[in-house]
């Protein structure tokens, strides 16, 4: 079985928008709730918005450390030199 996070780097890789990123620059609000869950509302642009209603497109909400993602980012990058 090949996990999730394989498919989506592969899909990553494709470049083609069938994958899309926003960053938390994009959140309007975020607040904690009852037993454990929070909310977040997030801003997207139109076309995601009738992309969703309309097409078969999941909506996933991926969160990463990004003292990690930098650390991982430049070890990838020195690598390639």
């Amino acid at each position: 079985m090949v996990d999730n996070f394989s498919v989506l780097s592969k899909m990553c890789e494709l470049n083609d928008k069938s994958i899309l990123a926003y960053d938390s620059g994009n959140f309007i609000y975020a607040r904690t709730g009852k037993n454990g869950w929070g909310e977040v509302r997030i801003a997207v642009d139109n076309d995601t918005i009738m992309r969703l209603e309309s097409e078969n497109l999941n909506l996933y909400l991926l969160i990463y450390d990004i003292k990690k993602f930098i650390e991982v980012r430049n070890q990838m990058e020195e690598e390639n030199v």
